[in-house]
């Protein structure tokens, strides 16, 4: 019989699963959080009709303010992870996040869900995908299409509840960059404003150049190296490739330079945010932990 990686195939006869509990020994003012237990998610099995005995299904590994972790939960791979796992304290962060992310009625809507999903297909090109391809290149990372949209949609919900109460938080003020920009100097690369075409002849004077965007200097392929000796306005030699001959012009030249502060702002404001996001999410989820029944199984 074909077995599941996670969870045994079992015969069941119309029953649910059971929740087993083996308290182990302990004071009668044990911590709610720390309190050692197991308890384990059972279901009858069924051999030639008859009850014999009962299988492991699961096990729960901690409650968060009355839900349950349960192991599988552990080892199934996380979209947001890039195919890794949680840990048992990561899992537990992001069930206390989308715990709070329910109560501010912050939960993804199912066409939210599938626009993303939409996106995602968008960005890969695989528009033309049926959903059953979608289903089977899913089962490829070991998820089915419901564990894949019910990991998004918790991951939606989360993220919605970021943006209004850590990044609605976090600000930076004009003295902060300014006092990062004065500490944490940045150079420029040399970069050149182009022009390139190719031709089959190298006397064709018909074809028209193509506007290049600026390029620094370390985005220069090896073959074009030659760019930095030249001068503003010059034409390089003909280059031989596939289709005929290519030509570069060199429009502008900047030196390398230390960059201002408004070339800089934008960025810095961003890097300043995102330490001071992670550092606030952190004491956020800290909060959240303190104010939750927690009990480890």
């Amino acid at each position: 019989m074909k077995q599941n990686r996670l969870f045994p195939i079992l015969i069941v006869l119309g029953m649910t699963g059971m929740v087993i509990h083996h308290a182990c020994p302990s004071s009668a003012n044990t911590d709610t959080k720390t309190r050692a237990a197991t308890e384990t998610v059972v279901t009858p099995t069924v051999v030639l009709g008859g009850v014999v005995g009962r299988e492991v299904v699961d096990k729960i590994v901690a409650r968060v303010n009355g839900r349950n972790i349960l192991l599988s939960d552990l080892r199934l791979p996380r979209i947001d992870k890039e195919g890794g796992i949680y840990s048992i304290e990561e899992a537990i962060d992001h069930e206390l996040l989308f715990q709070r992310a329910s109560e501010r009625k912050l939960l993804a809507k199912p066409i939210d869900i599938e626009k993303y999903i939409l996106a995602w297909k968008e960005m890969h090109q695989l528009t033309h995908m049926t959903e059953q391809e979608f289903e089977e290149r899913l089962l490829q990372d070991g998820l089915t299409g419901n564990q894949y949209r019910f990991q998004l949609a918790r991951i939606l919900a989360i993220r919605n509840l970021r943006q209004i109460e850590v990044n609605e938080q976090v600000v930076v003020s004009p003295h902060e960059v300014e006092l990062y920009h004065e500490q944490n100097p940045e150079y420029s690369e040399d970069r050149y404003l182009l022009q390139t075409k190719i031709v089959k002849d190298v006397k064709d004077k018909k074809t028209k150049w193509i506007d290049l965007d600026w390029i620094d200097r370390s985005q220069l392929a090896e073959k074009m190296a030659f760019v930095a000796d030249m001068s503003e306005g010059a034409v390089s030699e003909p280059i031989k490739v596939d289709q005929g001959y290519q030509f570069v012009k060199l429009l502008k030249k900047e030196k390398k330079h230390l960059k201002t502060l408004e070339e800089r702002w934008v960025l810095i404001e961003r890097v300043l945010q995102k330490q001071k996001m992670e550092g606030f999410e952190k004491k956020y989820v800290e909060g959240l932990k303190e104010k939750a029944p927690i009990v480890y199984l």
